[in-house]
């Protein structure tokens, strides 16, 4: 498996990444328990533009984080290879070849479940982390 060999670094890489986005989104949930969203107020501007704005970058470093990791799957890495030698043009050509390709590997097909699953759970956890910190923050 992929994730026990040579993508142990990337696995290790995206677990460690996870703490900075459970930080942007504590703050973010912090900063929006107390906004109401019901009524347009200018006084409430500043905390509602930090709410999205630490939304914002949660948002991104969660993706970043993830598509980094999927990068460095190395089966998928070989899919961009062989779909680089059909046309861009043959678009169903290629989704063809991809799903060939997975079904043949069924190994590859197994290990993109399971790094798919992997980043789902990572998120996952940031999200429920991130909620359970804010609910014990206080000023």
């Amino acid at each position: 498996m992929f994730i026990l060999k040579e993508g142990r670094s990337a696995f290790l890489e995206f677990l460690r990444n996870l703490t900075p986005q459970i930080l942007l989104l504590s703050l973010c949930f912090f900063m929006g328990k107390k906004l109401n969203f019901s009524k347009i107020d200018f006084g409430n501007f500043p905390p509602t533009f930090i709410f999205f704005i630490f939304l914002f970058l949660a948002i991104i470093a969660g993706w970043a984080n993830a598509s980094i990791f999927m990068e460095k799957f190395v089966p998928l890495i070989r899919i961009r290879r062989a779909m680089g030698l059909i046309g861009k043009k043959q678009s169903g050509k290629r989704a063809r070849m991809r799903v060939t390709y997975a079904f043949k590997k069924k190994m590859v097909f197994l290990e993109g479940i399971f790094i798919i699953a992997i980043v789902e759970f990572g998120l996952a956890g940031v999200f429920v982390s991130a909620v359970v910190t804010a609910n014990r923050m206080s000023i």
